[in-house]
């Protein structure tokens, strides 16, 4: 029998060694007459976080006192948010997003965390020997219960005020109330360490790192003291990674590791430690210490890592040359967004379609215009001219979205060079749960009860594992604004990354379509009149070529892989769509009960476990059968049908008005009837506004119906009107003419309407 596991909270306070009586806090919440108890650290009771309660620096009556901040609260989608005042909990995530272990609360600012020894040594103003900054509030929390005092900042840059070059003013207070002597800035033990992925900047985190420390420097420069003593450090780089770590790793040897630290530059168990500036008289001397201040070193430090790949160092390309037993660049930064494709430059820029939505977009650029960019970078003429030479070239383009086994560049017949329009994801599959993501799309597929959940998962699973499948025109339809449409859009943006824009309708009427090179394209709140952008819309996720025209280039044909996405408000008649249409996927979708300002983060954090999901997927309604994966009966939804019917074109309307009446006036059980009779029936013989070609062709778009194949003979009832109105001298009625029925017989391509479908 499998233990059930122990809360992320719970294991966290059990590691740090913190027993449930030191957790519970006596606390004063602002605006509340009496202190409470409540846990420093908690769990979320929804993901299995943990939360942290952040304490101002002061205490009041022997009470630790709350930061707060303000949060709304709607118990529906339709009620008024009512503001609350609460305690301010960093949420610390059980699964990182990214690099970012920490959530700070929603439209609230950033707090260093005050361990509650530090606060109780700063409010009795005890002297404190040696001030620890670091990242982490965990961090500083386990040091500050060893007597290793620590503020701890939120993220990197934690350490100065908003908008100031300074230390941060509480830091400022606790040195200046506890009569700090020693004040170190602690990094973690992998500062240096870099993990090699394609396309990614390995010298972007020691740098971010360098950075700091510089900022460090800078902002103790600006603090006048002639008694405080500054210094950097970190753990050794064998060993434990964090300062918590360092205690968690050694229980019992507390005072031996606190007795370390207050050895600083002689530091050698388990710290290292530099004075600061003593050590680091200039950038150039932070820059050394991080590996970053060449390539050559940068390499010589990861080439264990990096071996013979290429690389990016800081915006530029390497490679390590074997023969020459050095790094060469292959690539500089500056021509990264310059590409040669043909006999054409272009440069990579990002404009502002309609929705405010930054889309990529190539900018023809001649080489005059290029080499006078070069210049502006401090450049002369021949190192502009040679940077020129760097620029990569391409003999044209191809459009494929493989997700799965995606290549930036194509080589065709050993010799064509072909730059790939699609893009790598910025996200990879990872084993995982998915919850928000799940709750989310149930949501958005309730579709009023008649669910379309595993259909949804299924056009979404082709998205990523088939991205070449053709797939319907997913329509999100709602009288109501915020029930997640837009949400979704973005879901999808965030999974898919560039290879997804989100335009207006408006855009479809541009003559600039740099979204048709698009693997997906969501259409928000739309509403399309035009028959002509119909047309357009629907042979855009059909049609196997499309035409490219970009700002200032020539037209060009690519290969289309674009599924279109629309969300609208208008429920009854946002498209016209015929009967017999079955290029659209619609679903009602309903309001949202209860908001989370954060579910698009939280979101986003299970991407790759999502991801993971579909990659092990079986598909559900797969099928070869149909030119779309999915059979039209299973994506055959109300809101589609009644879309269907408030589409129907005066033809369709005249024409089924007629079957109607006909079955009502005579006992046929079917109609046989050919175009040419029906338009002289029901428009008569000099209608010029419609034809007879009109009727056919509505009856195939609306009806799928098609006359028989070759002439025959029919009969349908034409009726006359014999004689004039009346008057009834007895009655004082107006009597009406009389009509007379004849049944006429003609040759022709008739169709045959069943009573069955059309009484």
């Amino acid at each position: 029998m499998i233990a059930e596991q122990k809360p992320y909270y719970l294991q966290r306070t059990e590691e740090l060694g913190i027993t449930a009586s030191e957790n519970q806090l006596s606390v004063h919440i602002p605006g509340e007459e009496k202190p409470q108890m409540l846990q420093l650290l908690s769990g979320d009771g929804k993901e299995d976080n943990l939360l942290i309660l952040y304490l101002d620096l002061q205490m009041k009556e022997g009470s630790f006192v709350a930061l707060t901040h303000e949060i709304e609260v709607t118990g529906s989608f339709s009620d008024t948010p009512k503001k609350l005042i609460v305690p301010y909990r960093n949420t610390r995530l059980k699964k990182p997003i990214g690099s970012n272990k920490y959530r700070l609360p929603a439209n609230a600012p950033a707090f260093p965390f005050l361990p509650p020894p530090l606060i109780q040594a700063y409010s009795s103003g005890l002297n404190i020997p040696l001030l620890i900054l670091v990242e982490g509030s965990l961090k500083a929390l386990k040091g500050s219960m060893h007597g290793a005092y620590a503020v701890g900042i939120n993220g990197i840059w934690g350490l100065r005020g908003k908008g100031s070059s300074e230390l941060h003013p509480i830091i400022k207070k606790i040195i200046e109330v506890c009569k700090v002597q020693h004040v170190l800035y602690l990094h973690d033990a992998d500062f240096r360490r870099v993990n090699y992925s394609y396309l990614k900047d390995l010298g972007e985190r020691p740098k971010n790192f360098a950075d700091t420390v510089l900022a460090y420097q800078r902002s103790i420069q600006k603090y006048k003291s002639q008694t405080v003593n500054f210094f950097y450090g970190h753990p050794l780089e064998n060993g434990p990674k964090g300062l918590d770590d360092v205690f968690i790793t050694y229980p019992g040897r507390e005072t031996e590791i606190l007795g370390d630290l207050l050895q600083f530059q002689e530091a050698k168990r388990f710290f290292k430690i530099h004075k600061v500036p003593a050590d680091f008289k200039t950038h150039a001397d932070i820059k050394k210490y991080f590996y970053i201040d060449n390539p050559q070193n940068f390499y010589d430090h990861h080439s264990d890592l990096i071996g013979e790949d290429p690389y990016i160092f800081l915006g530029d390309f390497y490679q390590y040359n074997p023969e020459e037993d050095s790094v060469e660049m292959t690539l500089p930064k500056e021509v990264n967004d310059f590409v040669l494709v043909g006999n054409r430059y272009f440069k990579n820029i990002y404009e502002l379609n309609s929705k405010g939505h930054p889309e990529r977009v190539r900018s023809i650029r001649n080489t005059e215009i290029i080499l006078d960019d070069f210049r502006r970078m401090n450049k002369d003429d021949k190192q502009a001219k040679a940077l020129m030479l760097k620029i990569p070239k391409y003999d044209g383009y191809v459009n494929e979205p493989d997700f799965l086994n995606f290549k930036q560049e194509t080589i065709i017949k050993e010799r064509f060079r072909m730059l790939n329009l699609a893009y790598r994801l910025e996200h990879d599959p990872e084993p995982g749960d998915w919850p928000h993501i799940r709750r989310f799309l149930k949501h958005i597929f309730h579709n009023g009860g008649d669910c379309k959940y595993e259909v949804g998962l299924d056009m979404i699973q082709m998205y990523y594992t088939k991205p070449c499948q053709i797939q319907r025109i997913l329509a999100l339809v709602s009288t109501s604004n915020e029930t997640g449409k837009t949400k979704f859009l973005e879901l999808m943006r965030a999974i898919f990354g560039q290879n997804m824009s989100i335009i207006g309708s408006a855009d479809f009427e541009s003559q600039f379509n740099p979204y048709i090179v698009k693997s997906l394209v969501g259409v928000d709140e739309s509403k399309i009149d035009d028959p002509r952008i119909i047309e357009m819309i629907k042979s855009m996720v059909t049609n196997p070529y499309a035409n490219l025209n970009d700002k200032g280039v020539a037209a060009v044909q690519v290969v289309n892989r674009v599924k279109l996405i629309m969300t609208t408000n208008h429920v009854e008649d946002f498209a016209s769509i015929h009967q017999a249409e079955n290029k659209w996927f619609i679903l009602d979708v309903g309001t949202v009960q209860n908001k989370d300002k954060e579910l698009m983060e939280k979101m986003q954090a299970e991407i790759p476990a999502f991801l993971h999901f579909l990659l092990n997927r079986e598909l559900k309604y797969y099928s070869n059968e149909s030119r779309f994966a999915i059979p039209d009966y299973i994506v055959e939804t109300k809101a589609l049908q009644r879309i269907k019917e408030n589409s129907k074109p005066e033809v369709l309307l005249r024409i089924l008005d007629y079957l109607k009446e006909r079955f009502a006036d005579f006992d046929e059980d079917e109609i046989r009837i050919d175009a040419k009779r029906l338009h002289e029936l029901i428009f008569g013989e000099k209608n010029f506004r419609y034809t007879a070609h009109d009727i056919g062709k509505t009856i195939k778009q609306n009806l799928n119906l098609d006359p028989i194949s070759v002439s025959k003979h029919f009969r349908f009832p034409k009726q006359e009107i014999k004689g004039e109105e009346v008057l009834d001298e007895n009655t004082g009625e107006i009597v009406p003419p009389e009509i007379v029925t004849t049944w006429e017989y003609k040759n022709g391509r008739y169709y045959v309407f069943p009573r069955s479908q059309f009484s």
